[in-house]
């Protein structure tokens, strides 16, 4: 669904305050914005499934999610709620590797969702818009705020260095 004017205004803003994209300058959100679509999800819905192919970044627009961990069989860990203005699946922009995690629905939600392969596209032509995001990725796995296999963490390395 295409995005109005008011909620790419309201993207700009929700993505100048998030530190995954707070090294952007403001073109390269807008540039960002600009390949986003709009889906609505109904209440305890599943956005994406631990283990599932990571090829979509979300950012919330409306409503609430869980991120849930699933640890052993059966087991699950609820490692966070998200609302509006956050996101999750960043990792997958980069690796394009398997879910970290459950994300579900606790209501009616409006996710604002960007492809990975779009986001892809846009950094090739941009290597130094790269660069930011691999530098933050970095940052966030050296904080833990991120949880990624072994593999995962040297991909997202290996390519940093690669252009650096």
């Amino acid at each position: 669904m295409k995005l109005t004017n008011e909620e790419q205004n309201w993207l700009l803003e929700a993505l100048k305050k998030q530190e995954f994209f707070s090294v952007c300058t403001v073109s390269e959100i807008k540039e960002i914005i600009s390949l986003v679509t709009k889906k609505h999800y109904d209440g305890k819905e599943i956005v994406i499934q631990q283990g599932g192919i990571g090829d979509f970044f979300f950012i919330i627009g409306k409503g609430t999610v869980s991120v849930i961990l699933e640890k052993e069989k059966g087991k699950e860990e609820k490692l966070s709620e998200l609302g509006p203005g956050d996101f999750f699946g960043e990792i997958a922009l980069i690796t394009g590797h398997e879910r970290n995690a459950t994300v579900l629905t606790k209501e009616s939600c409006e996710l604002f969702l960007l492809y990975r392969n779009d986001f892809l596209g846009l950094l090739s032509k941009n290597s130094g818009l790269e660069i930011k995001v691999l530098r933050i990725v970095e940052k966030r796995l050296n904080e833990r705020k991120i949880h990624l296999s072994e593999p995962q963490k040297k991909s997202i390395l290996d390519r940093l260095k690669q252009l650096i």
